[in-house]
């Protein structure tokens, strides 16, 4: 320890001498900062360490003085955090608008209110956007865009995917229990929780504008339509296939399946499909994104596994007899979500290279790409990580 003292000692003879000012500031810092550590006893090593200790802050302040050293004392900093996404945009023409991606709800509505980041593992607007319905947890709950909680009711399991009834206020949602998925719906109130099958795929469920019946997948891939309040549960008579995801008309009984292996069919009555399925892309395509653009159209999201950036967006006609062929064919690459704004428009929930985007965009026709006129919101997830769209 002599030896070390008598070097440092002699290296800062050499020195310029430093500010007086900066002298004293940093002979301050050391010893505030020994003191607080200190032990009642004081050994000779902690006076020579305290001398040491003020010799080299005070040479770092004399080269500092040069321009010779940049000096910090105390621990390095942390690296700076990513910017936090901001608040959601709403669009014009809608309530709310809520996004799940990699496990994180950002939702947002027109009063201002929103949520940015909560950990959750689906989420779903109610009408007006007034509630969510997300899980959290091994719950069920009902939350105000303030964050604030209506109710929660434990669900024994992770929830995957939620809908709200437009009229009354019913919640049906999907919840992993064990090795299966159950459908179950439960009261706007958080009350008189039911099942309606034991057995399901993860698929959203879709209600109808009556409020009467609920479609959904069931485990086999299979379409199938609940009475409610009932609850009883049939088979539609669709076409062959495994099917990813099932839309009600928002104005009648109609509704579309969309096939995992690419294709589309329309069942006029909720239990009777009219004609095959109509082929959107390739043999391998995926649809996994639908959603009644008006009445009268479908607007369809897919890609071929093995080629994410052949992502397509189609604008399919779907009248009362059925499907006719799609009217435009947009490039859409990393589509995951879609959402219809009226007038054309659509919002879109997009995977890029950083994490997930949602836009507002025009619905484009032709061939035309499909591009943003605003992007409401940007958010950091996993490569792959599931996405989710709500908007009322």
């Amino acid at each position: 320890m002599d030896d070390l003292e008598r070097r440092l000692r002699d290296l800062r003879h050499q020195l310029p001498d430093p500010p007086e000012e900066s002298r004293r500031r940093v002979e301050r810092a050391v010893l505030e900062a020994l003191r607080a550590r200190q032990r009642p006893a004081r050994p000779r090593w902690v006076v020579v360490a305290a001398s040491l200790a003020i010799g080299a802050c005070a040479a770092g302040a004399a080269l500092a003085a040069t321009d010779n050293l940049d000096v910090r004392i105390g621990p390095p900093k942390e690296p700076a955090a990513a910017p936090a996404p901001g608040p959601v945009r709403v669009p014009a023409g809608l309530d709310g608008v809520a996004l799940v991606a990699g496990d994180r709800l950002w939702l947002g509505t027109r009063s201002g209110l929103g949520v940015q980041g909560l950990a959750v593992s689906a989420a779903e607007l109610s009408p007006s956007a007034l509630y969510a319905a997300v899980g959290i947890g091994g719950s069920l709950v009902a939350m105000a865009p303030d964050g604030r909680e209506a109710w929660s009711h434990p669900t024994g399991g992770r929830v995957v995917a939620a809908a709200w009834a437009p009229n009354p206020i019913v919640v049906a949602y999907v919840v992993r229990r064990g090795e299966r998925n159950e459908l179950r719906v439960i009261e706007g109130n958080g009350r008189n929780d039911q099942l309606v099958d034991a057995d399901v795929g993860r698929a959203r469920p879709s209600w109808r504008a009556d409020t009467h019946a609920i479609a959904y997948v069931g485990a086999d891939g299979r379409p199938r339509v609940a009475d409610y309040p009932g609850l009883a549960s049939r088979e539609v008579d669709a076409p062959p296939g495994r099917v990813s995801a099932v839309a009600f008309a928002p104005d009648g009984e109609r509704l579309a399946l969309a096939r995992a292996e690419g294709g589309l069919a329309v069942s006029v009555r909720g239990d009777e499909a009219s004609g095959g399925w109509v082929p959107l892309g390739g043999r391998r395509t995926a649809l996994a994104a639908l959603a009644w653009g008006t009445s009268q159209e479908l607007l369809v999201g897919g890609a071929d596994p093995s080629d994410p950036s052949g992502a397509r967006l189609w604008r399919v006609f779907a009248g009362a007899m059925g499907v006719g062929k799609p009217s435009a064919q947009a490039p859409a690459a990393g589509l995951a979500a879609l959402a219809p704004l009226g007038d054309d428009r659509v919002v879109a929930a997009v995977r890029t290279g950083r994490g997930v985007q949602v836009w507002e965009a025009d619905l484009p026709s032709g061939e035309a790409a499909l591009a943003p006129t605003r992007v409401l919101l940007r958010v950091p997830a996993p490569t792959g990580a599931p996405v989710a769209l709500s908007t009322r």
